[in-house]
């Protein structure tokens, strides 16, 4: 895993959120190198209170951005993720 990768995880994380991402399909996505899911699940984690948050939604359309820039994939597949979240 990558320094910006894993400090994005951590960034404003609560306690409660710490437990919920250790269980996370994220974080299982993350630990077995399967970097081309992380974008897409990144997308889920928008909630709070029951409400999906605009800001949240914006912040983690920029952090699958810069995920899908910085994992360790193939240049063809990096490709594809930054068009796609650019599109949404």
């Amino acid at each position: 895993m990558y320094v910006g990768q894993f400090s994005m995880q951590i960034i404003e994380l609560g306690g409660s959120v710490l437990s919920a991402i250790q269980q996370s399909t994220l974080r299982r996505l993350v630990n077995r190198g399967e970097h081309e899911g992380v974008p897409s699940e990144l997308m889920k984690w928008v909630w709070a209170a029951g409400r999906r948050l605009p800001g949240l939604v914006r912040r983690r359309k920029a952090e699958a951005l810069a995920y899908s820039y910085w994992a360790p994939v193939g240049a063809e597949a990096r490709k594809d993720n930054v068009e796609g979240m650019q599109k949404s």
